[in-house]
């Protein structure tokens, strides 16, 4: 995706010029694995990889700067006691990458994580 603004009633002047805090390139890939040995049935392991390429962080007519890539890493484990019970944890940004992010005014986006869930399926 490229988005690039066409109008702006507000700045005129930002017309062809990339859109505010958006970047360029965004992926991101997930990996599950669930082992299928007895000893290890009902574990399930995940990986994952987030990536948005540099975007800019002030209007074009604006002396400004822009942003640095973002990354972020997640992971998962989950554990089905039975056909009722499971326990999920995940991890996000685990290297604790200070991303930012824009849309006029600088944020910090997300700081490391980890939730759990326990959930019951009746």
């Amino acid at each position: 995706m490229h988005a690039v603004v066409v109008k702006d009633s507000n700045v005129p002047s930002q017309a062809g010029s990339d859109l505010l805090g958006a970047p360029r390139r965004v992926f991101s890939i997930s990996l599950d694995y669930k082992p299928e040995w007895d000893a290890l049935r009902g574990l399930e392991l995940g990986v994952s990889y987030y990536y948005a390429s540099a975007a800019e962080a002030t209007l074009p007519t604006v002396y400004g700067f822009t942003l640095a890539p973002q990354q972020m890493l997640g992971a998962s484990l989950g554990y089905r006691f039975d056909e009722h019970w499971k326990l999920d944890v995940n991890a996000s940004n685990l290297t604790d990458r200070p991303n930012f992010t824009s849309s006029g005014a600088l944020y910090r986006g997300e700081p490391r994580s980890v939730s759990a869930t326990l959930s019951f399926k009746y």
